[in-house]
């Protein structure tokens, strides 16, 4: 099973780094056939995801409405849930359905809850007669801790909160109680609205911390404050971006679609800031299942959905599994928000991260222009990648009097730019190197 790291900086399994690569599949358990199931799994591994996120219960006003879904609870005809009448048989698919995906080597995070179960949330105010009493919330939370977590889910609380309700905040402390107490041996986050504060007391009762920058144009820039927040609290705990914008999905108070790039500029500017644990993806299709069947109810924000067929082989995906790379082999977990390397750069897009003692550092380049950093770069070991094509280049760079200009000539969109300093190869410490008759902290940067 996973477990936080002693430096608190990102996860591992049997001894070694894990990445967190996730991939989002919100209507898992509710609307993935049974014959598809086996499918994505296969691909989705191949094509380099570690990690699965999904809901045990339906965001009922965000999904695609009006085909033959699974629900664990019996549904009325006007389209409510009669909590008297649980449904065990979508536990027990539930947990076929995370097994399966354990054994294809797949973590699993599980929303136990949503934010519209919960009272005084913004989401219950959309979908008032789903808000569960506290009594049928305590029996659910049993139920699906008892059925998941023997598996080793993450479960996570919340749902798309923005945890202003403190009626839903003192639901979400029992919530996490029972988590300890019947699966103590699996991890608990927390998952909340894009540009949400989840309160200091809930987040000291999580393991790990993930964050939407969201879809939303306005809040992008959240993408490396959020990270940079969360990578300060302490104890120190693993921070991912776990919604960046989905590709393909609409461009909320904007205009068009969330195209690549984009996605990429959220994914590394919240790396560099600390939220170097890991990464989430969306694909606008795959998420919500959509197969042409049914009516997705948001179509007019969020724009209609590719097919989950055709959201699969989205070019983004290619990024995640580069990022991926990059995240484990330099152990990029380990770096924190370092803004004065690039001083005097006036668009905030460009970004610095470096590890406490400097020895790496990092630098995400959205386009190509000449950049000063505070930092002598030609007495380093320096490995740089152009995004878009996903192939190393040797960028430009001049030094002087301890500063250098750095300038990703000929990259056609983003770059990423990685400085070590000479002692340390390939990016790891003398201090991980094993020695005789003892294991390597860290058996990832192998």
């Amino acid at each position: 099973m996973l477990h936080v790291n002693s430096a608190g900086t990102g996860l591992e399994r049997d001894g070694r780094f894990f990445p967190l690569l996730v991939d989002t599949v919100w209507a898992a358990f509710a609307d993935v056939a049974e014959a598809d199931w086996p499918v994505y799994l296969a691909v989705r591994r191949r094509q380099g995801f570690t990690a699965l996120l999904t809901t045990v219960l339906p965001i009922v006003h965000d999904r695609v409405e009006g085909r033959d879904s699974r629900y664990p609870y019996a549904r009325r005809p006007d389209g409510t849930f009669d909590y008297g009448r649980p449904d065990d048989a979508y536990l027990d698919h539930a947990a076929d359905y995370v097994r399966a995906a354990r054994d294809r080597g797949l973590e699993v995070i599980v929303a136990v809850t949503w934010a519209n179960y919960l009272p005084g949330t913004w989401a219950a105010r959309l979908a008032p007669d789903v808000v569960m009493p506290p009594d049928v919330l305590r029996d659910h939370v049993t139920r699906v801790a008892r059925a998941l977590g023997p598996l080793g889910v993450i479960f996570a609380i919340g749902g798309d909160d923005g945890y202003d309700s403190p009626a839903a905040n003192a639901l979400y402390h029992d919530v996490i109680g029972q988590l300890r107490d019947l699966a103590p041996g699996c991890l608990v986050t927390a998952h909340a609205a894009p540009n949400a504060r989840v309160p200091d007391d809930l987040h000291s009762r999580c393991d790990l911390h993930l964050y939407p920058s969201g879809h939303d144009v306005t809040l992008q820039a959240s993408a490396w404050e959020q990270a940079e927040r969360l990578a300060a609290l302490r104890p120190r705990r693993p921070v991912v971006n776990v919604e960046p914008a989905y590709e393909w999905h609409g461009r909320v108070h904007g205009a068009g679609r969330w195209r690549p790039a984009e996605v990429r500029a959220a994914t590394w500017s919240g790396i560099l800031a600390g939220a170097g644990a890991g990464l989430g993806y969306g694909a606008h299709g795959v998420w919500m299942w959509a197969t042409g069947e049914g009516d997705f109810l948001l179509g007019s924000a969020s724009l209609e959905p590719a097919t989950w067929v055709e959201a699969m082989a989205f070019p983004g995906v290619a990024d995640v599994a580069l990022a991926g790379h990059l995240i484990a082999r330099h152990r990029l977990d380990r770096l924190a928000a370092a803004p004065d390397l690039l001083p005097g750069v006036p668009d905030p897009a460009f970004r610095a991260g470096a590890t406490p003692t400097r020895d790496r550092l990092a630098f995400y380049l959205p386009y190509d222009r000449p950049v000063r950093v505070a930092a002598d770069l030609a007495a380093r070991d320096v490995v740089a990648w152009d995004l878009a094509r996903r192939v190393p280049f040797a960028p430009d760079v001049t030094s002087a009097d301890g500063q250098s200009v750095l300038r990703p000539t000929g990259v056609p969109e983003d770059a990423l730019v990685l400085a070590a300093a000479p002692e340390v190869p390939q990016w790891a410490t003398a201090s991980q190197a094993p020695s005789a008759g003892r294991q390597p902290e860290h058996q990832g940067d192998e």
